[in-house]
C-alpha cells in the first residue's frame, strides 16, 4: 500500500511540475508583452488552500469518510488602467488565468491539476490598505483517477480522468506596501463532467485559504469617479445552436445530444438584462438506450424557461436559465419537469458569439453545451 502511495505521489509530482513550467514559459511572454504595455499592470499571485473533503466514498460493502486535502494555485493577471463602462462598473476587475494542483489523501479519487481562466471584482476599499473582493474561475482539470468496476470500485463519485473545474471565492486583501499585499478567505470548488461519464455525482469542497500577490510595478491611483454613460433599454434576439455528449449508465455508450433555441431579452441597466426563451432537444440512440422503437416520441423534448444575463464586458457574458418541459420523456435524461442552465458566452463579433454551459435537472448534471449563437442588431 505504501509503495502504491508512493508511486502515486511521484506521479502527481511530475504532473504538477509539467503544469507549472509550461505555464511559466508560456506567461514569460505573456508577461512581457503586458509589461510593455502601460495601460495595463500584471501580478503575480500564490494562494494556498486547505478543507475538509466532505464527500466520502461508499458502496455496498466499504465506507469512507472524507479527508482534510490541500491544493496550491499559481496566477497571473492584470488590471486595465483605462477608464471605461464596464472597467467603471466593476472598479477595476482583473483578469489572468492560473495551474491549480490539489491533493485528497485518496488514491481511489486521485489528485488533480487544472488549468483556468478567472476574473477578481473589487467588492469594497477602504483607505487603500483594505480590500474586498470576490473571485470566479473556469477551466479543465486532469489526473482524477476515474471510476472502474473492477480496478477502481471505490470511486462512485466520478467517472472520467478530466472534468470541469469551477471555483469560487472571496477574499480580504491587506496591502503591505505599492507591490505587495496578503489576503485570505473562504472558497467553493466544483469538479464534474457534464455526465460525459458516468458515476457523475461531483465532487464539492469548501476551503480556507491564505495567498500572497506580487505587483511587477508600483500600483498607481485608479480614477474611479468617472461618470457613467446615459443607460438606454436594449432589446435583443438571440438564436442558438447547441451540442453536446451524455452517458447514461457507468461504462455505458456515449451518445450525441444536440439543441436549437430563440430567446428574447430585455436589458434594464448595463449589467443586467432579463428575458424568455425556448428550447428543442434531440439525442441520438434512443432505441439503444431505452429500448423502444418509437424514435419519433423519445429522441426530443422541448421546454420554455426565464433568463438572466449578467454582462461582465462589452464581449463576456454569463446566461442563467430556469425552464420547464412541454414535452419530455424519462428516457431522453429528463428526470424532472425543471431544467436549468449556467455558462459563459463570448461575442465573437458583433452579431456572432460562442460558448459553454452545464445544462441539468435540479442540480444533477444532464449534459455539457457547447453553443454558437446569433445576435441581430447592435450589441
Amino acid at each position: 500500500m505504501r509503495k502504491t502511495l508512493t508511486i502515486h505521489a511521484n506521479i502527481h509530482a511530475k504532473s504538477v511540475l509539467s503544469c507549472l513550467t509550461g505555464m511559466i514559459l508560456c506567461l514569460s511572454g505573456l508577461g512581457q508583452h503586458l509589461k510593455r504595455d502601460t495601460t495595463k499592470q500584471t501580478f503575480a499571485q500564490v494562494i494556498c488552500q486547505t478543507g475538509l473533503f466532505g464527500t466520502g466514498i461508499r458502496n455496498d460493502s466499504v465506507s469512507l469518510p472524507g479527508s482534510i486535502y490541500n491544493a496550491v494555485d499559481v496566477r497571473f493577471g492584470w488590471q486595465s488602467r483605462r477608464n471605461g463602462l464596464y472597467t467603471t462598473l466593476y472598479r477595476h476587475p482583473t483578469f489572468g488565468i492560473g495551474c491549480y494542483a490539489a491533493t485528497f489523501n485518496r488514491p481511489e479519487i486521485g489528485s488533480p491539476f487544472a488549468i483556468y481562466g478567472f476574473v477578481d471584482f473589487p467588492f469594497w476599499t477602504k483607505k487603500e490598505k483594505w480590500q474586498w473582493m470576490y473571485s470566479m474561475a473556469m477551466g479543465l482539470s486532469y489526473n482524477f483517477n476515474p471510476y472502474d468496476r473492477e480496478k477502481n470500485p471505490l470511486n462512485t463519485l466520478i467517472g472520467s480522468r478530466q472534468n470541469a473545474y469551477i471555483h469560487f471565492h472571496g477574499r480580504i486583501n491587506h496591502k503591505i506596501s505599492d507591490r505587495l499585499s496578503l489576503g485570505f478567505g473562504l472558497g467553493f470548488t466544483h469538479f464534474s463532467n457534464g455526465a460525459y461519464r458516468l458515476p457523475n455525482v461531483g465532487l464539492n469542497k469548501g476551503s480556507l485559504l491564505v495567498g500572497v500577490q506580487y505587483r511587477t510595478s508600483r500600483e498607481k491611483p485608479l480614477n474611479q469617479n468617472e461618470a457613467l454613460p446615459t443607460y438606454s433599454r436594449k432589446i435583443q434576439m438571440d438564436l442558438y445552436w447547441s451540442n453536446g455528449v451524455k452517458n447514461f449508465r457507468p461504462g455505458g455508450a456515449i451518445y450525441w445530444k444536440t439543441g436549437i433555441g430563440l430567446s428574447r431579452t430585455w436589458s434594464i441597466d448595463h449589467r443586467y438584462r432579463l428575458g424568455i426563451g425556448t428550447d428543442l432537444f434531440a439525442r441520438t440512440g434512443a432505441a439503444s438506450v431505452a429500448g423502444s422503437t418509437n424514435l419519433s416520441e423519445n429522441t426530443w423534448s422541448s421546454g420554455v424557461y426565464a433568463a438572466w444575463e449578467w454582462v461582465i464586458t462589452e464581449r463576456l457574458f454569463m446566461p442563467v436559465n430556469i425552464g420547464a418541459y412541454l414535452h419530455d420523456y424519462v428516457e431522453n435524461g429528463t428526470r424532472h419537469r425543471w431544467y436549468e442552465r449556467i455558462g459563459l458566452r463570448y461575442r465573437i463579433s458583433q452579431h456572432i458569439y460562442a460558448g459553454v454551459s452545464i445544462k441539468a435537472h435540479l442540480h444533477v448534471a444532464d449534459f455539457t453545451e457547447w453553443t454558437i449563437g446569433f445576435r441581430p442588431g447592435k450589441p
